[in-house]
């Protein structure tokens, strides 16, 4: 009897050392707390962001993964966010005309602020440039930046800004003769055919009749820019059907001040240009066109 009072002794004894071991612990991780709490706050389990659309950072607040978006530089309280949400332009445009570019930006964010980027143009012939955006949004608001700009070829320019993208394409230009027409800062011009019969100046014509006309070519760009004047086997004229076209023909004759070459801003030149064609052609049924490299034609002049 007397040793199993004496076990159920030990037993209470261990019990109490227990408890006192543990109260203990608690006590020492307190004491942890308060002398080291940078590693406190390490000691603390962190819960795991959802994948995708928001992540919660030092400072508490919610940013969203929208790669088109772009936090504001201005504006008080909570940030400005901006969204980028139509990059419009028409799909074709006439060589050497005006068009627009619209860049639709939306602040999705709590404050006003600022958006500030670029759109990138990427002509497929010629080199990128990079034009300014910059829009003072009121939160929750939506803005349109509108840039001008000029098709100079028959081929695309591509359009991005913020992953919206739009292209352009130039397209063929018919315009009666006599119309100025600028490609590629030269401004060129077609003017006063006429049928000068089977003998012009002395040279007898080989396929029929001659056929006569005056080109003008003029640097039209900025200062600093020199621009070579188009050749005169740039022009020629289509039949009716325009399964045939014509060369100028060269019969030695003074072309006044006309030349091919690389010209200063606002030089201007012109002369006689010369066509061969059959006597059964008539005068007001050809096309003159115009073409860089063939087969780009750029314009095409109706004679009426």
């Amino acid at each position: 009897m007397t040793s199993d009072r004496m076990r159920r002794r030990r037993l209470m004894k261990l019990g109490s050392i227990g408890i006192l071991l543990g109260g203990a612990g608690v006590g020492s991780l307190a004491a942890l707390n308060e002398s080291n709490p940078d590693q406190a706050a390490d000691s603390t389990v962190s819960s795991p962001t959802a994948s995708g659309s928001e992540n919660l950072d030092q400072s508490g607040t919610t940013s969203h993964d929208e790669s088109s978006s772009q936090q504001g530089q201005t504006g008080d309280g909570a940030d400005a966010l901006f969204q980028v949400s139509e990059l419009r332009a028409p799909s074709e445009v006439e060589i050497g005309t005006e068009y627009t570019v619209e860049v639709v930006v939306t602040n999705t964010g709590g404050s006003d602020g600022t958006y500030n980027s670029a759109v990138t143009a990427d002509p497929h012939q010629g080199t990128d440039r990079t034009i300014p955006v910059e829009l003072s949004i009121p939160a929750g608001e939506t803005r349109t930046q509108t840039l001008t700009e000029t098709i100079q070829t028959l081929s695309t320019t591509s359009y991005e800004i913020d992953q919206q993208q739009t292209a352009v394409t130039g397209k063929r230009r018919t315009e009666p003769v006599g119309t100025p027409v600028t490609s590629r800062d030269v401004r060129i011009t077609v003017d006063n055919l006429s049928e000068e019969g089977e003998t012009y100046q002395g040279y007898e014509s080989e396929n029929g009749k001659f056929i006569v006309g005056e080109i003008t070519a003029q640097n039209v760009s900025d200062e600093s820019e020199m621009q070579y004047l188009p050749a005169y086997l740039n022009f020629n004229l289509f039949d009716p059907q325009r399964n045939n076209q014509y060369e100028p023909v060269s019969l030695g004759i003074e072309f006044d001040n006309y030349e091919t070459a690389n010209v200063r801003s606002g030089v201007r030149r012109s002369g006689p240009i010369v066509f061969d064609v059959p006597q059964s052609i008539e005068l007001n049924d050809l096309v003159v066109f115009y073409h860089k490299e063939i087969p780009e034609i750029i314009i095409e002049w109706e004679i009426s």
